[in-house]
């Protein structure tokens, strides 16, 4: 049969379509299903969104924190997990078709270090450290919502605590308890910290920020009182912050921006074993914006900029070693200041210099015993000029510190520490001031010299505990102490301290303590304008009580009554512009004129209610009430303390409303610290308002006036959006929700000449006023 061509390229077409096409075989997938909890704590976490790498699609865990999630290719896969207010956790996972894996993962609050190898899990309520009776932590989520989006600074975090006034919204530092700033201790990895905040000495205007960089932190503890004899050379409170290390699993890279800056993170493992890690972390401040929303003019400037890294490296089981370094700087500039003939005594142009360094060799030669050798320098440098281009404060500081912790667990029952640690402080500093004291008036042509010393000092210590858990774990007794010496007055103080743990009930506790504790003078009151060699220590005994009462393992009731007596305190009212009985001004005297002249008390209560979950709603709410008296024995002059607030309410709250949404808000109130100084109201008139001169006049008590009540009200959303490669978080607040008008107080000047009249004036300004500030965060 013959076929035409047409016919025979019409076949070739039909052919193939009449073959059977066979059936196409389904992609081989399988299931991953398991359970996410917090890392800390062990709780299950609700709401958390559990996805693929490159797919959109997700799953959510239930209450119990147990997801499903079908149909995943087989072959590797990245598992992706995250919720708001949690760190993004990334895992590999080797799928075989028609399997199921069963994986079980531990979710972080760390910015970015989430990893399943914890074993060990802590209760919501577990102190960070463990022979302190008395402590407030924050955990990392509750350190991001209480920082605000103006400044991630974890100092601003602990101005929440119960027992802490902190009425500048622009300044870092904190009282704790009536002790001010200079009396609270701050701690880096065991390391004293002498300058822990980004600040200028002469400036009112401007603000501070802490030096530590909160992606970096691990943990934060306020030890408020009776803390225990490792730590030492601080009569009020203790600050203890641990950095973290960086991830062993994975790079990671978190980017964040915010009102006054930015900051980058990345960390991750060295080499195939991943027994050694790094961290990476920078942060550079911008502050244009909320100079001009505070009405600020372009000639006030503020920056900041610091990088801060760390290396961690595990040879064996046996030994751990840390490096450490942190390096920053700050500079501010001003408009000249002409008023009264004093603009030479105020700075306009200042910059300021810090580097923390430490390394650190821990070394576990059994399971009951413990060495930890610690190295550090710290370094710090400002210099400041006044509108004429002089030179008003140049100083540079250096600290040189070695320490040595020996933990021995003697027993089950038993447990004894001993440590060792010298420091070596060196100061060089010149300061200038157009006040010519002896004659009691100004110097309008050249500034005089005021400070000027080169000194170093050297401050050896050290401590034992011994910590005996008694009668089924019922009691808990600690007893130990501190000696402490100082070089300039040759002295040598003995510190007792003792503590018990009562478990009276299941879930109630009491607690007693008692400690002493010595505070060393510093150069600048050894050797400044006004020092003196020969200063002692300054001395504090600490008596708590408390009781804690455990509604569920989450929802805890602390009442603490405290006691604190000091005496020796370094002070003279020869340091101060004051009014004398005669009706004359009295003047700075420059020359020998500190002593430990002064003894005090800081007494009272505080009561707070916190919850501390991963689900629902987590926070507290707290109040205290303090008293805080200075006297001088044998005579008549007393005055409350600067610290001294006599009533403190703080709040906070927040809830996970979804697993891409969280809601958090903050409320504190003080009744108002003293305005330092012998000032005294009068009856001349005051423009009312921000940015305005007030007028007061000298006075002959100190700490007369006070600050009206402080108020501050914030409320953050954070939302999460969670794409094939990143995640997104941003952050909405409104900071100062209720507008209450915050004042501060700076730039004092005094009158120059003894016969005029004894007016005093200073600026006043409002901090934060109602404020809306957004930020965002990327993580890879």
């Amino acid at each position: 049969m013959k076929i035409s061509l047409p016919k025979a390229f019409l076949l070739l077409l039909l052919v193939p379509s009449m073959q059977t096409t066979p059936a196409q075989t389904p992609n081989p997938t399988g299931t991953i299903r398991g359970q996410i909890v917090d890392l800390q704590t062990s709780e299950p976490l609700a709401k958390v969104s559990i996805s693929i790498a490159g797919q959109t699609a997700a799953v959510a865990t239930d209450g119990d924190g147990r997801f499903i999630l079908e149909n995943v290719p087989a072959g590797p896969v990245e598992l992706r997990v995250s919720t708001v207010g949690y760190g993004l956790l990334k895992r590999d996972v080797d799928m075989v078709a028609g399997t199921t894996r069963e994986l079980d993962l531990r979710l972080g609050q760390d910015t970015l270090r989430c990893t399943q190898d914890v074993t060990v899990a802590a209760k919501p309520f577990d102190p960070l450290v463990l022979n302190a009776v008395t402590q407030y932590t924050l955990d990392k989520s509750e350190l991001q919502d209480l920082s605000t989006v103006l400044a991630n600074d974890p100092f601003r975090a602990v101005a929440n605590l119960p027992g802490v006034a902190a009425n500048q919204d622009f300044y870092a530092d904190f009282a704790v308890r009536g002790a001010d700033f200079p009396h609270v201790g701050v701690y880096l990895d065991g390391v004293l910290i002498d300058h822990p905040t980004y600040a200028l000495e002469a400036s009112g205007d401007l603000g501070s920020l802490s030096v530590v960089n909160g992606d970096v932190v691990r943990s934060v503890g306020l030890l408020s009182g009776a803390f225990p004899a490792e730590y030492g050379d601080r009569t009020g409170a203790i600050l203890d912050i641990a950095t973290r290390d960086g991830a062993r699993d994975r790079i990671a890279t978190r980017f964040t921006a915010d009102v006054l800056g930015a900051a980058l993170t990345a960390e991750g493992p060295i080499g195939k074993s991943k027994k050694a890690s790094w961290l990476l972390s920078g942060r550079q401040s911008y502050l244009a914006y909320l100079l001009d929303r505070l009405g600020y003019s372009s000639s006030l400037t503020l920056n900041y900029n610091d990088i801060t890294g760390k290396l961690s490296y595990d040879p064996n089981a046996h030994h751990r070693f840390n490096l450490f370094s942190d390096f920053g700087s700050t500079n501010a500039s001003r408009s000249p200041f002409y008023t009264d003939g004093q603009a030479a005594s105020l700075f306009t142009l200042g910059e300021v210099e810090h580097g923390i360094n430490s390394m650190r060799w821990d070394w576990l030669p059994s399971p009951k015993m413990l060495l930890q050798m610690t190295g550090s320098w710290t370094h710090d440098h400002e210099h400041d000029t006044n509108p004429f281009s002089a030179v008003d404060l140049d100083t540079t500081s250096n600290v040189y510190g070695l320490r040595t912790d020996l933990t021995v667990q003697a027993g089950s029952w038993n447990k004894f520490a001993v440590g060792l640690e010298s420091r070596s402080p060196h100061q060089q500093r010149n300061s200038y001031t157009q006040w010519n004291y002896p004659a009691q008036t100004l110097s309008y042509g050249n500034l005089l010299p005021f400070d000027s010393f080169s000194q170093s000092t050297w401050e050896p210590a050290g401590y034992l505990e011994d910590t005996a858990t008694l009668l089924n774990n019922r009691v808990t007794i600690n007893v130990g102490g501190r000696w402490q010496y100082s070089r300039p007055s040759s002295q040598s103080v003995w510190l007792p301290h003792a503590s018990v743990l009562l478990r009276a009930a299941p879930r109630t506790n009491f607690t007693a303590a008692y400690g002493q504790y010595a505070q060393r003078p510093s150069l600048l009151q050894l050797y400044g304008a006004f020092g003196v060699p020969s200063l002692h220590q300054e001395r504090a005994t600490h008596e708590m009580f408390a009781l804690d009462q455990f509604f569920t393992e989450k929802l805890r009731l602390h009442v603490e009554l405290y006691n604190r007596q000091e005496h020796g305190d370094i002070y003279s009212p020869q340091t101060e512009f004051r009014l004398l009985p005669n009706g004359q001004i009295g003047f700075p005297v420059p020359g020998p004129v500190l002593g430990n002249n002064l003894s005090a008390y800081a007494r009272g209560f505080e009561v707070s209610l916190q919850r501390r979950s991963a689900n629902r709603l987590s926070g507290w709410i707290s109040y205290a009430r303090s008293y805080s008296k200075y006297w001088q024995p044998g005579t008549a002059f007393s005055f409350p303390g600067d610290g001294d607030q006599r009533n403190t309410f703080s709040a906070y709250g927040a809830y996970r409303i979804s697993r891409t949404i969280s809601l958090s808000g903050n409320l504190r109130y003080g009744s108002g610290l003293p305005i330092s100084g012998f000032l005294a109201p009068t009856t001349l008139s005051s423009p009312a308002g921000s940015n305005t001169p007030v007028v007061y006049q000298l006075n002959q008590q100190r700490n007369l006036l006070r600050q009206g009540d402080y108020l501050r009200n914030d409320v953050r959303i954070s939302k999460v959006f969670i794409t094939k490669h990143v995640n997104l978080t941003v952050h909405a607040e409104i900071e100062n929700l209720t507008g209450h008008t915050n004042y501060s107080y700076y730039d004092f000047l005094y009158p120059f000449n003894v016969s005029v009249t004894h007016q005093v004036d200073a600026q006043r300004q409002n901090s934060v006023p109602l404020l809306p500030a957004a930020g965002f965060t990327f993580e890879f």
